[in-house]
Parts: C-alpha cells; sequence; structure tokens
C-alpha cells in the first residue's frame, strides 16, 4: 500500500485490520520501537478495546520475545558489557594475525568493533563475505582482512555462550521457519522507510506462510515515473519484490486533506512541493501553518522553539505530547539542556 504523507496508508491498514476482526481472523500489525505505544492507541482507538482478542501491536524486538517464549524459551542473551569482553578476548586471541588493528588500544576500539559486527549482522553479512581482491582495494583489503579474522573469533566466543545463533533476528528467522507462528494469521508492516536483510528475511517468513501480507511505503508511486526524494521508497520496495516474489501494489486513495485539512494550506503546499520538479515558484503569503525562522546560534533557536512551545500550551491548550521537536545529533543535548532550563518536559529518542 503505497501514498504520501497523509494520504491514509495507516487508515486503510486500521479499516482492514477491523474488517478482519469482526470475521474473526487473526491480524498482527509490526511497526518500528518508536512508533509502538502510538499505534497500539491508534489500534485500540480505531476498533475498540476488543480489537485486542483478534490483533496485536508488535516490533521485530517484541515479535522475537513472542516467537521465542512460545518456541521453547529466549536464546541466552549477552548485554553490551559482554559483548565488549567478547570482543576484548577474541582480539587478544588473534591479535598477531591482524594487520591494521595490531597494537591498538583495545579498550577505545571495542565499542567500534562490536558496533561494526552489530551492523554485519543486521545485513546477514558473514565473516566470509568480508573478501576483496588485493589488488584492487589497497589498504582497505588490510582493514577488511582484520575485520573478518575479529568477527569470526567473535562469533566464535558469543556462539559458546550463546549456544547457537549470536543474532536475536537471525534466531527468530530460524524460529519462525520451524514453526510456521505466522500460519493463519494476516501479516502488516507498516512507518518502516527501510529494512535490513534480517528484517527482510522476516518479511518473506510471513509472505511465505501467513494469510496475507500487507506493507506500507511512503512513495507517489511504484515505478520510476515518481518524484526523486521517495526513491529510497522505491528501493525498498525492489528489496521486498526480491524476497517475496510478485507483489500488488495498492494506493491508499485517500486525499491528503484528511491529515492535513485544507490541501491549500501551508502544510500540505510545502509536503506537495517541497522536492518537486515543477520549478514554479509558491505563493505562501497568507499562510501561517509554515514559518521560517533565522536566529544567530543553534542555541537561540532552541530557545525561540521553547518559548514558540510554551505559548503553544498556555495559549493554545495544546498538551507537551501533542508537540514534536526534529533536532539534528548534535543539537540534541543543547535542545535538552534548553528545554530543561524552560521546564518544559520532554521525551528523547536517542541516547547523548
Amino acid at each position: 500500500v503505497y501514498g504520501r504523507s497523509g494520504s491514509g496508508k495507516t487508515s486503510y491498514i486500521l479499516e482492514k485490520i477491523a474488517s478482519l476482526a469482526e470475521a474473526g481472523a487473526d491480524s498482527v500489525l509490526i511497526v518500528p520501537e518508536q512508533y509502538a505505544y502510538t499505534a497500539e492507541r491508534e489500534l485500540a482507538g480505531y476498533c475498540g478495546t476488543s480489537i485486542t482478542l483478534h490483533a496485536e501491536v508488535l516490533t521485530f524486538r517484541g515479535l522475537a520475545k513472542r516467537v521465542f517464549a512460545e518456541t521453547g524459551g529466549s536464546p541466552v542473551a549477552i548485554e553490551e558489557s559482554g559483548k565488549y569482553l567478547a570482543m576484548y578476548r577474541a582480539y587478544n586471541d588473534v591479535s598477531n594475525a591482524l594487520r591494521v588493528y595490531r597494537g591498538r588500544r583495545i579498550h577505545e576500539l571495542c565499542k567500534k568493533l562490536v558496533s561494526c559486527i552489530d551492523e554485519f549482522k543486521r545485513y546477514r553479512i558473514s565473516p566470509e563475505d568480508i573478501t576483496f581482491e588485493e589488488d584492487s582495494c589497497g589498504g582497505l583489503y588490510d582493514k577488511l582482512h582484520d575485520l573478518s579474522i575479529l568477527y569470526s573469533a567473535y562469533e566464535a566466543i558469543v556462539g559458546k555462550i550463546t549456544g547457537g545463533e549470536t543474532d536475536e533476528l537471525s534466531e527468530l528467522y530460524l524460529r519462525l521457519s520451524e514453526s510456521k507462528w505466522f500460519g493463519g494469521k494476516h501479516i502488516f508492516f507498516d512507518g518502516f522507510s527501510s529494512y535490513s536483510l534480517a528484517e527482510l528475511a522476516v518479511v518473506q517468513n510471513a509472505a511465505e506462510d501467513s494469510d496475507e501480507v500487507t506493507v506500507t511505503l511512503l512513495t507517489d508511486s511504484c515505478d520510476d515515473s515518481g518524484e526523486p526524494v521517495f526513491d529510497y521508497a522505491r528501493e525498498t520496495l525492489a528489496d521486498i519484490r526480491r524476497v517475496c516474489g510478485e507483489v500488488l501494489c495498492v494506493s491508499s486513495g485517500s486525499s491528503q486533506s484528511e491529515r492535513f485539512g485544507d490541501k491549500n494550506n501551508g502544510v500540505s503546499i510545502l509536503e506537495r512541493e517541497l522536492f518537486s520538479r515543477s520549478g514554479k515558484a509558491i505563493d505562501y503569503s497568507g499562510k501561517d501553518e509554515v514559518r521560517l525562522v533565522s536566529a544567530s546560534s543553534a542555541r537561540v533557536e532552541c530557545e525561540i522553539a521553547a518559548a514558540d512551545i510554551r505559548r503553544l500550551v498556555i495559549e493554545k491548550k495544546m498538551r507537551w505530547r501533542d508537540i514534536s521537536v526534529l533536532v539534528p545529533p548534535e543539537c540534541a543535548p543543547l535542545a535538552a539542556a534548553v528545554f530543561t532550563k524552560y521546564n518544559i518536559p520532554y521525551f528523547s529518542d536517542m541516547r547523548f
């Protein structure tokens, strides 16, 4: 199911879940971690609290816990500190064979190496996959050589502790394949802009075992005729087609006005024209939904935002939780400090 922002993709899914529940069919809605609470509220608000008898909202992590609980218990989990210790031991075991990382201060390197290997696992890259011709890569070959050796040693150590797969999603895929957990269910994936290879394997498993799989994508078309800003979504569609085979593309079909109100207000115009290739000038006069504010520093920007937030809460009677602030990662600590100074309660979805 594809469509631009506000076109009704999530509403389409909620309507379908509600109709399936009336027919006695079970559904599972899988969403990103940060969207789970909101999705649960939307599902209950749209379908009523009785929907929990036939539908539930899960994240990939929540899905793993549910499947593990129903198929013999969770695998042995390793905390971050345990991963660092395993990497420290792996480094000491193979340090003489390293070319680039030999003699480095492993205490500073451990965190980066563990993060790198976690990324490899998300994309199902094994130590054997990290191979290039020596002559074609220059110094990069030596670094990849070291990463492959460290990855193998690390997996051997962690594998002894866990007794098998060292990655949660890889173990989930194996359990799903064996248990057919998706069988008889309708599966919905909503809110994802892309999927790692490990997540795509779960989508593939759902396509093979469930009654039906529905995936939403934020794009204006399913072919190359759309705007370039949505190319990433069409790449995700190509990935889904690669693992699932034939895919039926359906437009959500709703009007933007359902979310943004009048299609000629500032927000609707900005969403529609910001990355448009039309090249025409847009008249925003008289449209106060979008404002551009210039400030002398990032701190002043945050203070202006804080003042505006307090104005919205005091004068417009808005709730704190109805306001979102998007900042680049490097400005997150500054924004947090300013909001604390002005007694603005906030939740940050990143660690710093």
